[in-house]
């Protein structure tokens, strides 16, 4: 992982021209200072931007999800799962469920139940065995994958 605190930062065009004459002292053309300084300014961006954003740590009661069937149907355990688990994976591959706690997992739980319009299931799930709705943009994603501001 990249510590972005040891980059230089480039907020603005005095902090450009500075690093560019860094970048020609050190034999850089000019092709790759653009490049660089176009990078840095990125890198910069997101270290600002960085301090706003933070990722879902856990599911709440309610949130829409998915089975993520291909990592279940990927563990080296599927074949001894129970035969009616297997086949409520592969039959509810596209089925949106909705996330409810369960009783021996009170508090920011990692292992949820799933309900449907119809039926709560009794089965465990852990939440990196699913797809949550990510509300900023309708897409269904890993729990790790969702950002949630820190403003407001």
């Amino acid at each position: 992982m990249i510590d972005l605190n040891k980059l230089p930062k480039i907020r603005n065009r005095e902090q450009a021209r500075a690093f560019s004459k860094i970048l020609k002292k050190s034999g850089k053309t000019e092709t790759e200072i653009n490049n660089i300084i176009d990078l840095t300014k990125k890198v910069t961006l997101m270290y600002d931007t960085e301090q706003l954003v933070k990722f879902k740590n856990y599911l709440l009661e309610g949130d829409k999800v998915k089975l993520n069937a291909d990592k279940i149907r990927n563990h080296p355990d599927w074949d001894k799962l129970q035969e009616a688990y297997r086949e409520f994976i592969i039959s509810n591959v596209d089925t949106v469920f909705s996330v409810k706690y369960d009783e021996n997992y009170p508090d920011k739980p990692n292992m949820v139940r799933l309900e449907d319009e119809t039926e709560l299931y009794n089965w465990l799930f852990w939440d990196g065995d699913l797809y949550v709705l990510d509300e900023s943009d309708g897409q269904y994603k890993e729990l790790y994958l969702i950002e949630e501001s820190k403003i407001g």
